[in-house]
């Protein structure tokens, strides 16, 4: 099947511009600089979220070790943060790399359209591409996540209705 707009889409960028208009300039200037602040919001966001989750897993850790009492609900929960820790640091990671493809994208397309490089602009594209891989990777994962959650669920003894006796 041909792409419809070929000529454009084929074309190199030069100094005339080629076919491609103004304004299909003027919107890859304004995507590359709205991919780029969202990139930053999401970079300091994940930042947060490493923050946030770290004193979480510390400030229950430490609350179950000053219980003297010998509570197993502290010692399970001191456990679940400890492991879950490991969860917040992969999640940190995979958002960070989701974030940089997006701000690889937002600048080599600002770069690549001021400079009229071919290279840079494929190099954008190819940084969206991973991207929105990554993006469909990761609504795969959750939708897995959920499936198992609703399965385990739905097989827990107390999810049978609870007879009402007339």
């Amino acid at each position: 099947m041909e792409i419809l707009d070929d000529d454009y889409t084929r074309n190199e960028l030069t100094e005339e511009g080629g076919n491609l208009p103004y304004e299909l300039f003027h919107n890859w200037i304004l995507t590359g600089k709205w991919t780029v602040f969202l990139a930053i919001l999401g970079f300091i966001f994940t930042g947060l979220f490493a923050l946030v989750g770290s004193l979480a897993g510390t400030m229950v850790t430490l609350f179950a070790q000053l219980e003297t009492a010998g509570n197993p609900v502290y010692s399970m929960i001191s456990r679940f943060f400890q492991y879950g820790m490991l969860g917040v640091l992969i999640v940190v990671g995979i958002l960070a790399f989701y974030y940089y493809f997006l701000y690889q994208f937002g600048s080599n397309l600002q770069n690549a359209v001021r400079y009229k490089n071919q290279s840079q602009f494929e190099q954008a594209w190819a940084n969206y591409r991973n991207y929105v891989r990554m993006s469909a990777i990761l609504i795969g994962i959750g939708m897995l996540l959920y499936i198992v959650a609703m399965v385990l669920f739905a097989a827990h003894p107390y999810s049978t209705p609870i007879p009402i006796a007339e």
